[in-house]
């Protein structure tokens, strides 16, 4: 484990919004395709933590952030894209090494404190799937078999030493969990046959205690069941395949839920009041959903980010949300900058937002009639005299209308969105230092 290292921050901030309240949005440095995965908060509200990969440069690291969205320290070299809190001042990885599973545990200055090699199982093309504490302390870990088409389980205790394993065979595994009674659910999908999405149910000694099968009704993007979480009534999982489940404590369907929108989702997580909120993105419009749910399956709300590519979400001691993914360039859609999103407890960061009177203190900007199916008006707040810049992009990140930067004085001032054919735009406003985005759609 010798070659971990902590060095300085080595990412460059390019963008960051913020506003009033402890919102924000902050891009880093992209090499080509820059993104981070997952989302690990810190104790005692410090901070928070996230892989980075980066592609055509197979650049991968371990960054630490502050609650600013301040880099504070970067592991080199870490290909983990899974790992969980271990405890108040320890982070575990699981990894692949070589054809074994490997795990090491690091305290949060970056310090590895162990690291061991399982060899009981030997995979020729092994990759990690999940990780999950357990109330025991143990772990249990999850990891796809590419040449067997299979997924293993393992069971590590609190000493880190093996205690089982079991083989699903044709199954994927994208999400693990413990259940309330302290047994293993883990869900994700079948490899072949119709397209089925899979959970199942595994005792504290590695036995199957059931298993339930969901046939895929509203299109199919492949992963299946990718996040999972478990109440008291049942089961909350989330969807690839643009649905959210609730379920009995056996699996059975109780509740679906199913956006507008085909929404991919990639996680899910526990709010502080105690429902559940999962994002996800939609690729057809270049957004990113934040979506929130009781356990009964009741929306309360769901938020919207343009342009942003956001796959993990996590809740901070405050009930705010921090979300990672990317953010691409507008109009380079093969660039792609590494992206945290910072929220309040309502979804909401400030100076990017989807909500009606959309922006800050010093900038507010709203887009009427929406949808419209005439002429589309911006009206715009400023609070001092400034310059102000705006452009409409569509869905793909392409420039299709500007107005030249030019300033306006204090007060309202309401601009004239002309030319657009029937579709979905978004309409970026710049000025005193913030900046809104307003989505907007036209009809006819």
């Amino acid at each position: 484990m010798g070659r971990y290292m902590i060095l300085s921050i080595l990412l460059v901030t390019v963008f960051s919004f913020s506003a009033a309240g402890d919102g924000f949005l902050r891009t880093y440095y992209a090499d080509g395709q820059d993104y981070l995965e997952g989302i690990l908060v810190l104790p005692d509200n410090t901070g928070f933590a996230c892989q980075r990969w980066a592609f055509p440069s197979t650049v991968y690291g371990f960054y630490l952030f502050d609650n600013s969205g301040n880099i504070t320290s970067y592991l080199e070299d870490i290909w983990c894209l899974h790992y969980c809190l271990d405890s108040d001042s320890t982070i575990v990885f699981a990894y692949e090494d070589d054809t074994y599973l490997g795990m090491f545990w690091m305290d949060i200055s970056g310090n590895v404190i162990d690291s061991v090699v399982y060899d009981q199982v030997v995979i020729d093309w092994l990759e990690i799937a999940r990780i999950a504490k357990t109330s025991d302390g143990g772990y249990f870990v999850s990891a796809y078999d590419y040449y067997g088409f299979s997924t293993y389980l393992w069971k590590i205790d609190s000493n880190h030493d093996y205690e089982w394993h079991l083989k699903l065979e044709g199954i994927r595994i994208c999400a693990v969990t413990e259940a309330v009674d302290q047994t293993l659910l883990a869900a994700g999908e079948y490899e072949s046959g119709p397209d089925t999405e899979y959970l199942v149910n595994v005792s504290s000694n590695g036995s199957i205690l059931w298993e339930q099968e969901y046939p895929v009704t509203r299109g199919y993007w492949g992963e299946g069941i990718i996040g999972i979480l478990s109440v008291p009534s049942g089961i909350i999982m989330v969807s690839s395949n643009s649905v959210i489940y609730g379920t009995d404590v056996t699996g059975d369907i109780v509740w679906t839920y199913q956006p507008y929108n085909d929404v991919l989702y990639y996680d899910v997580a526990f709010s502080n009041d105690g429902n559940a909120v999962a994002c996800g993105t939609v690729s057809s419009e270049n957004l990113s959903v934040l979506t929130k749910m009781d356990t009964d399956g009741q929306l309360l709300w769901e938020r919207e980010y343009p342009l942003c590519a956001l796959a993990a979400v996590n809740t901070m001691a405050d009930g705010g949300f921090v979300l990672s993914g990317g953010y691409p360039f507008i109009g380079e859609q093969d660039l792609l900058d590494a992206l945290i999103v910072r929220t309040d407890s309502e979804g909401w960061w400030g100076a990017v937002g989807i909500e009606p009177d959309a922006g800050g203190s010093l900038l507010k900007a709203v887009v009427h009639p929406n949808p419209s199916d005439h002429d589309t008006f911006l009206c715009l707040d400023i609070i001092e005299s400034a310059s102000v810049r705006i452009s409409v992009y569509d869905v793909t990140g392409r420039l299709v209308w500007e107005r030249p930067e030019m300033g306006y004085q204090p007060g309202s001032h309401e601009i004239l969105l002309d030319g657009f054919s029937k579709g979905v735009y978004l309409c970026r406003v710049r000025s005193l230092g913030a900046e809104v985005i307003q989505r907007f759609v036209v009809i006819d």
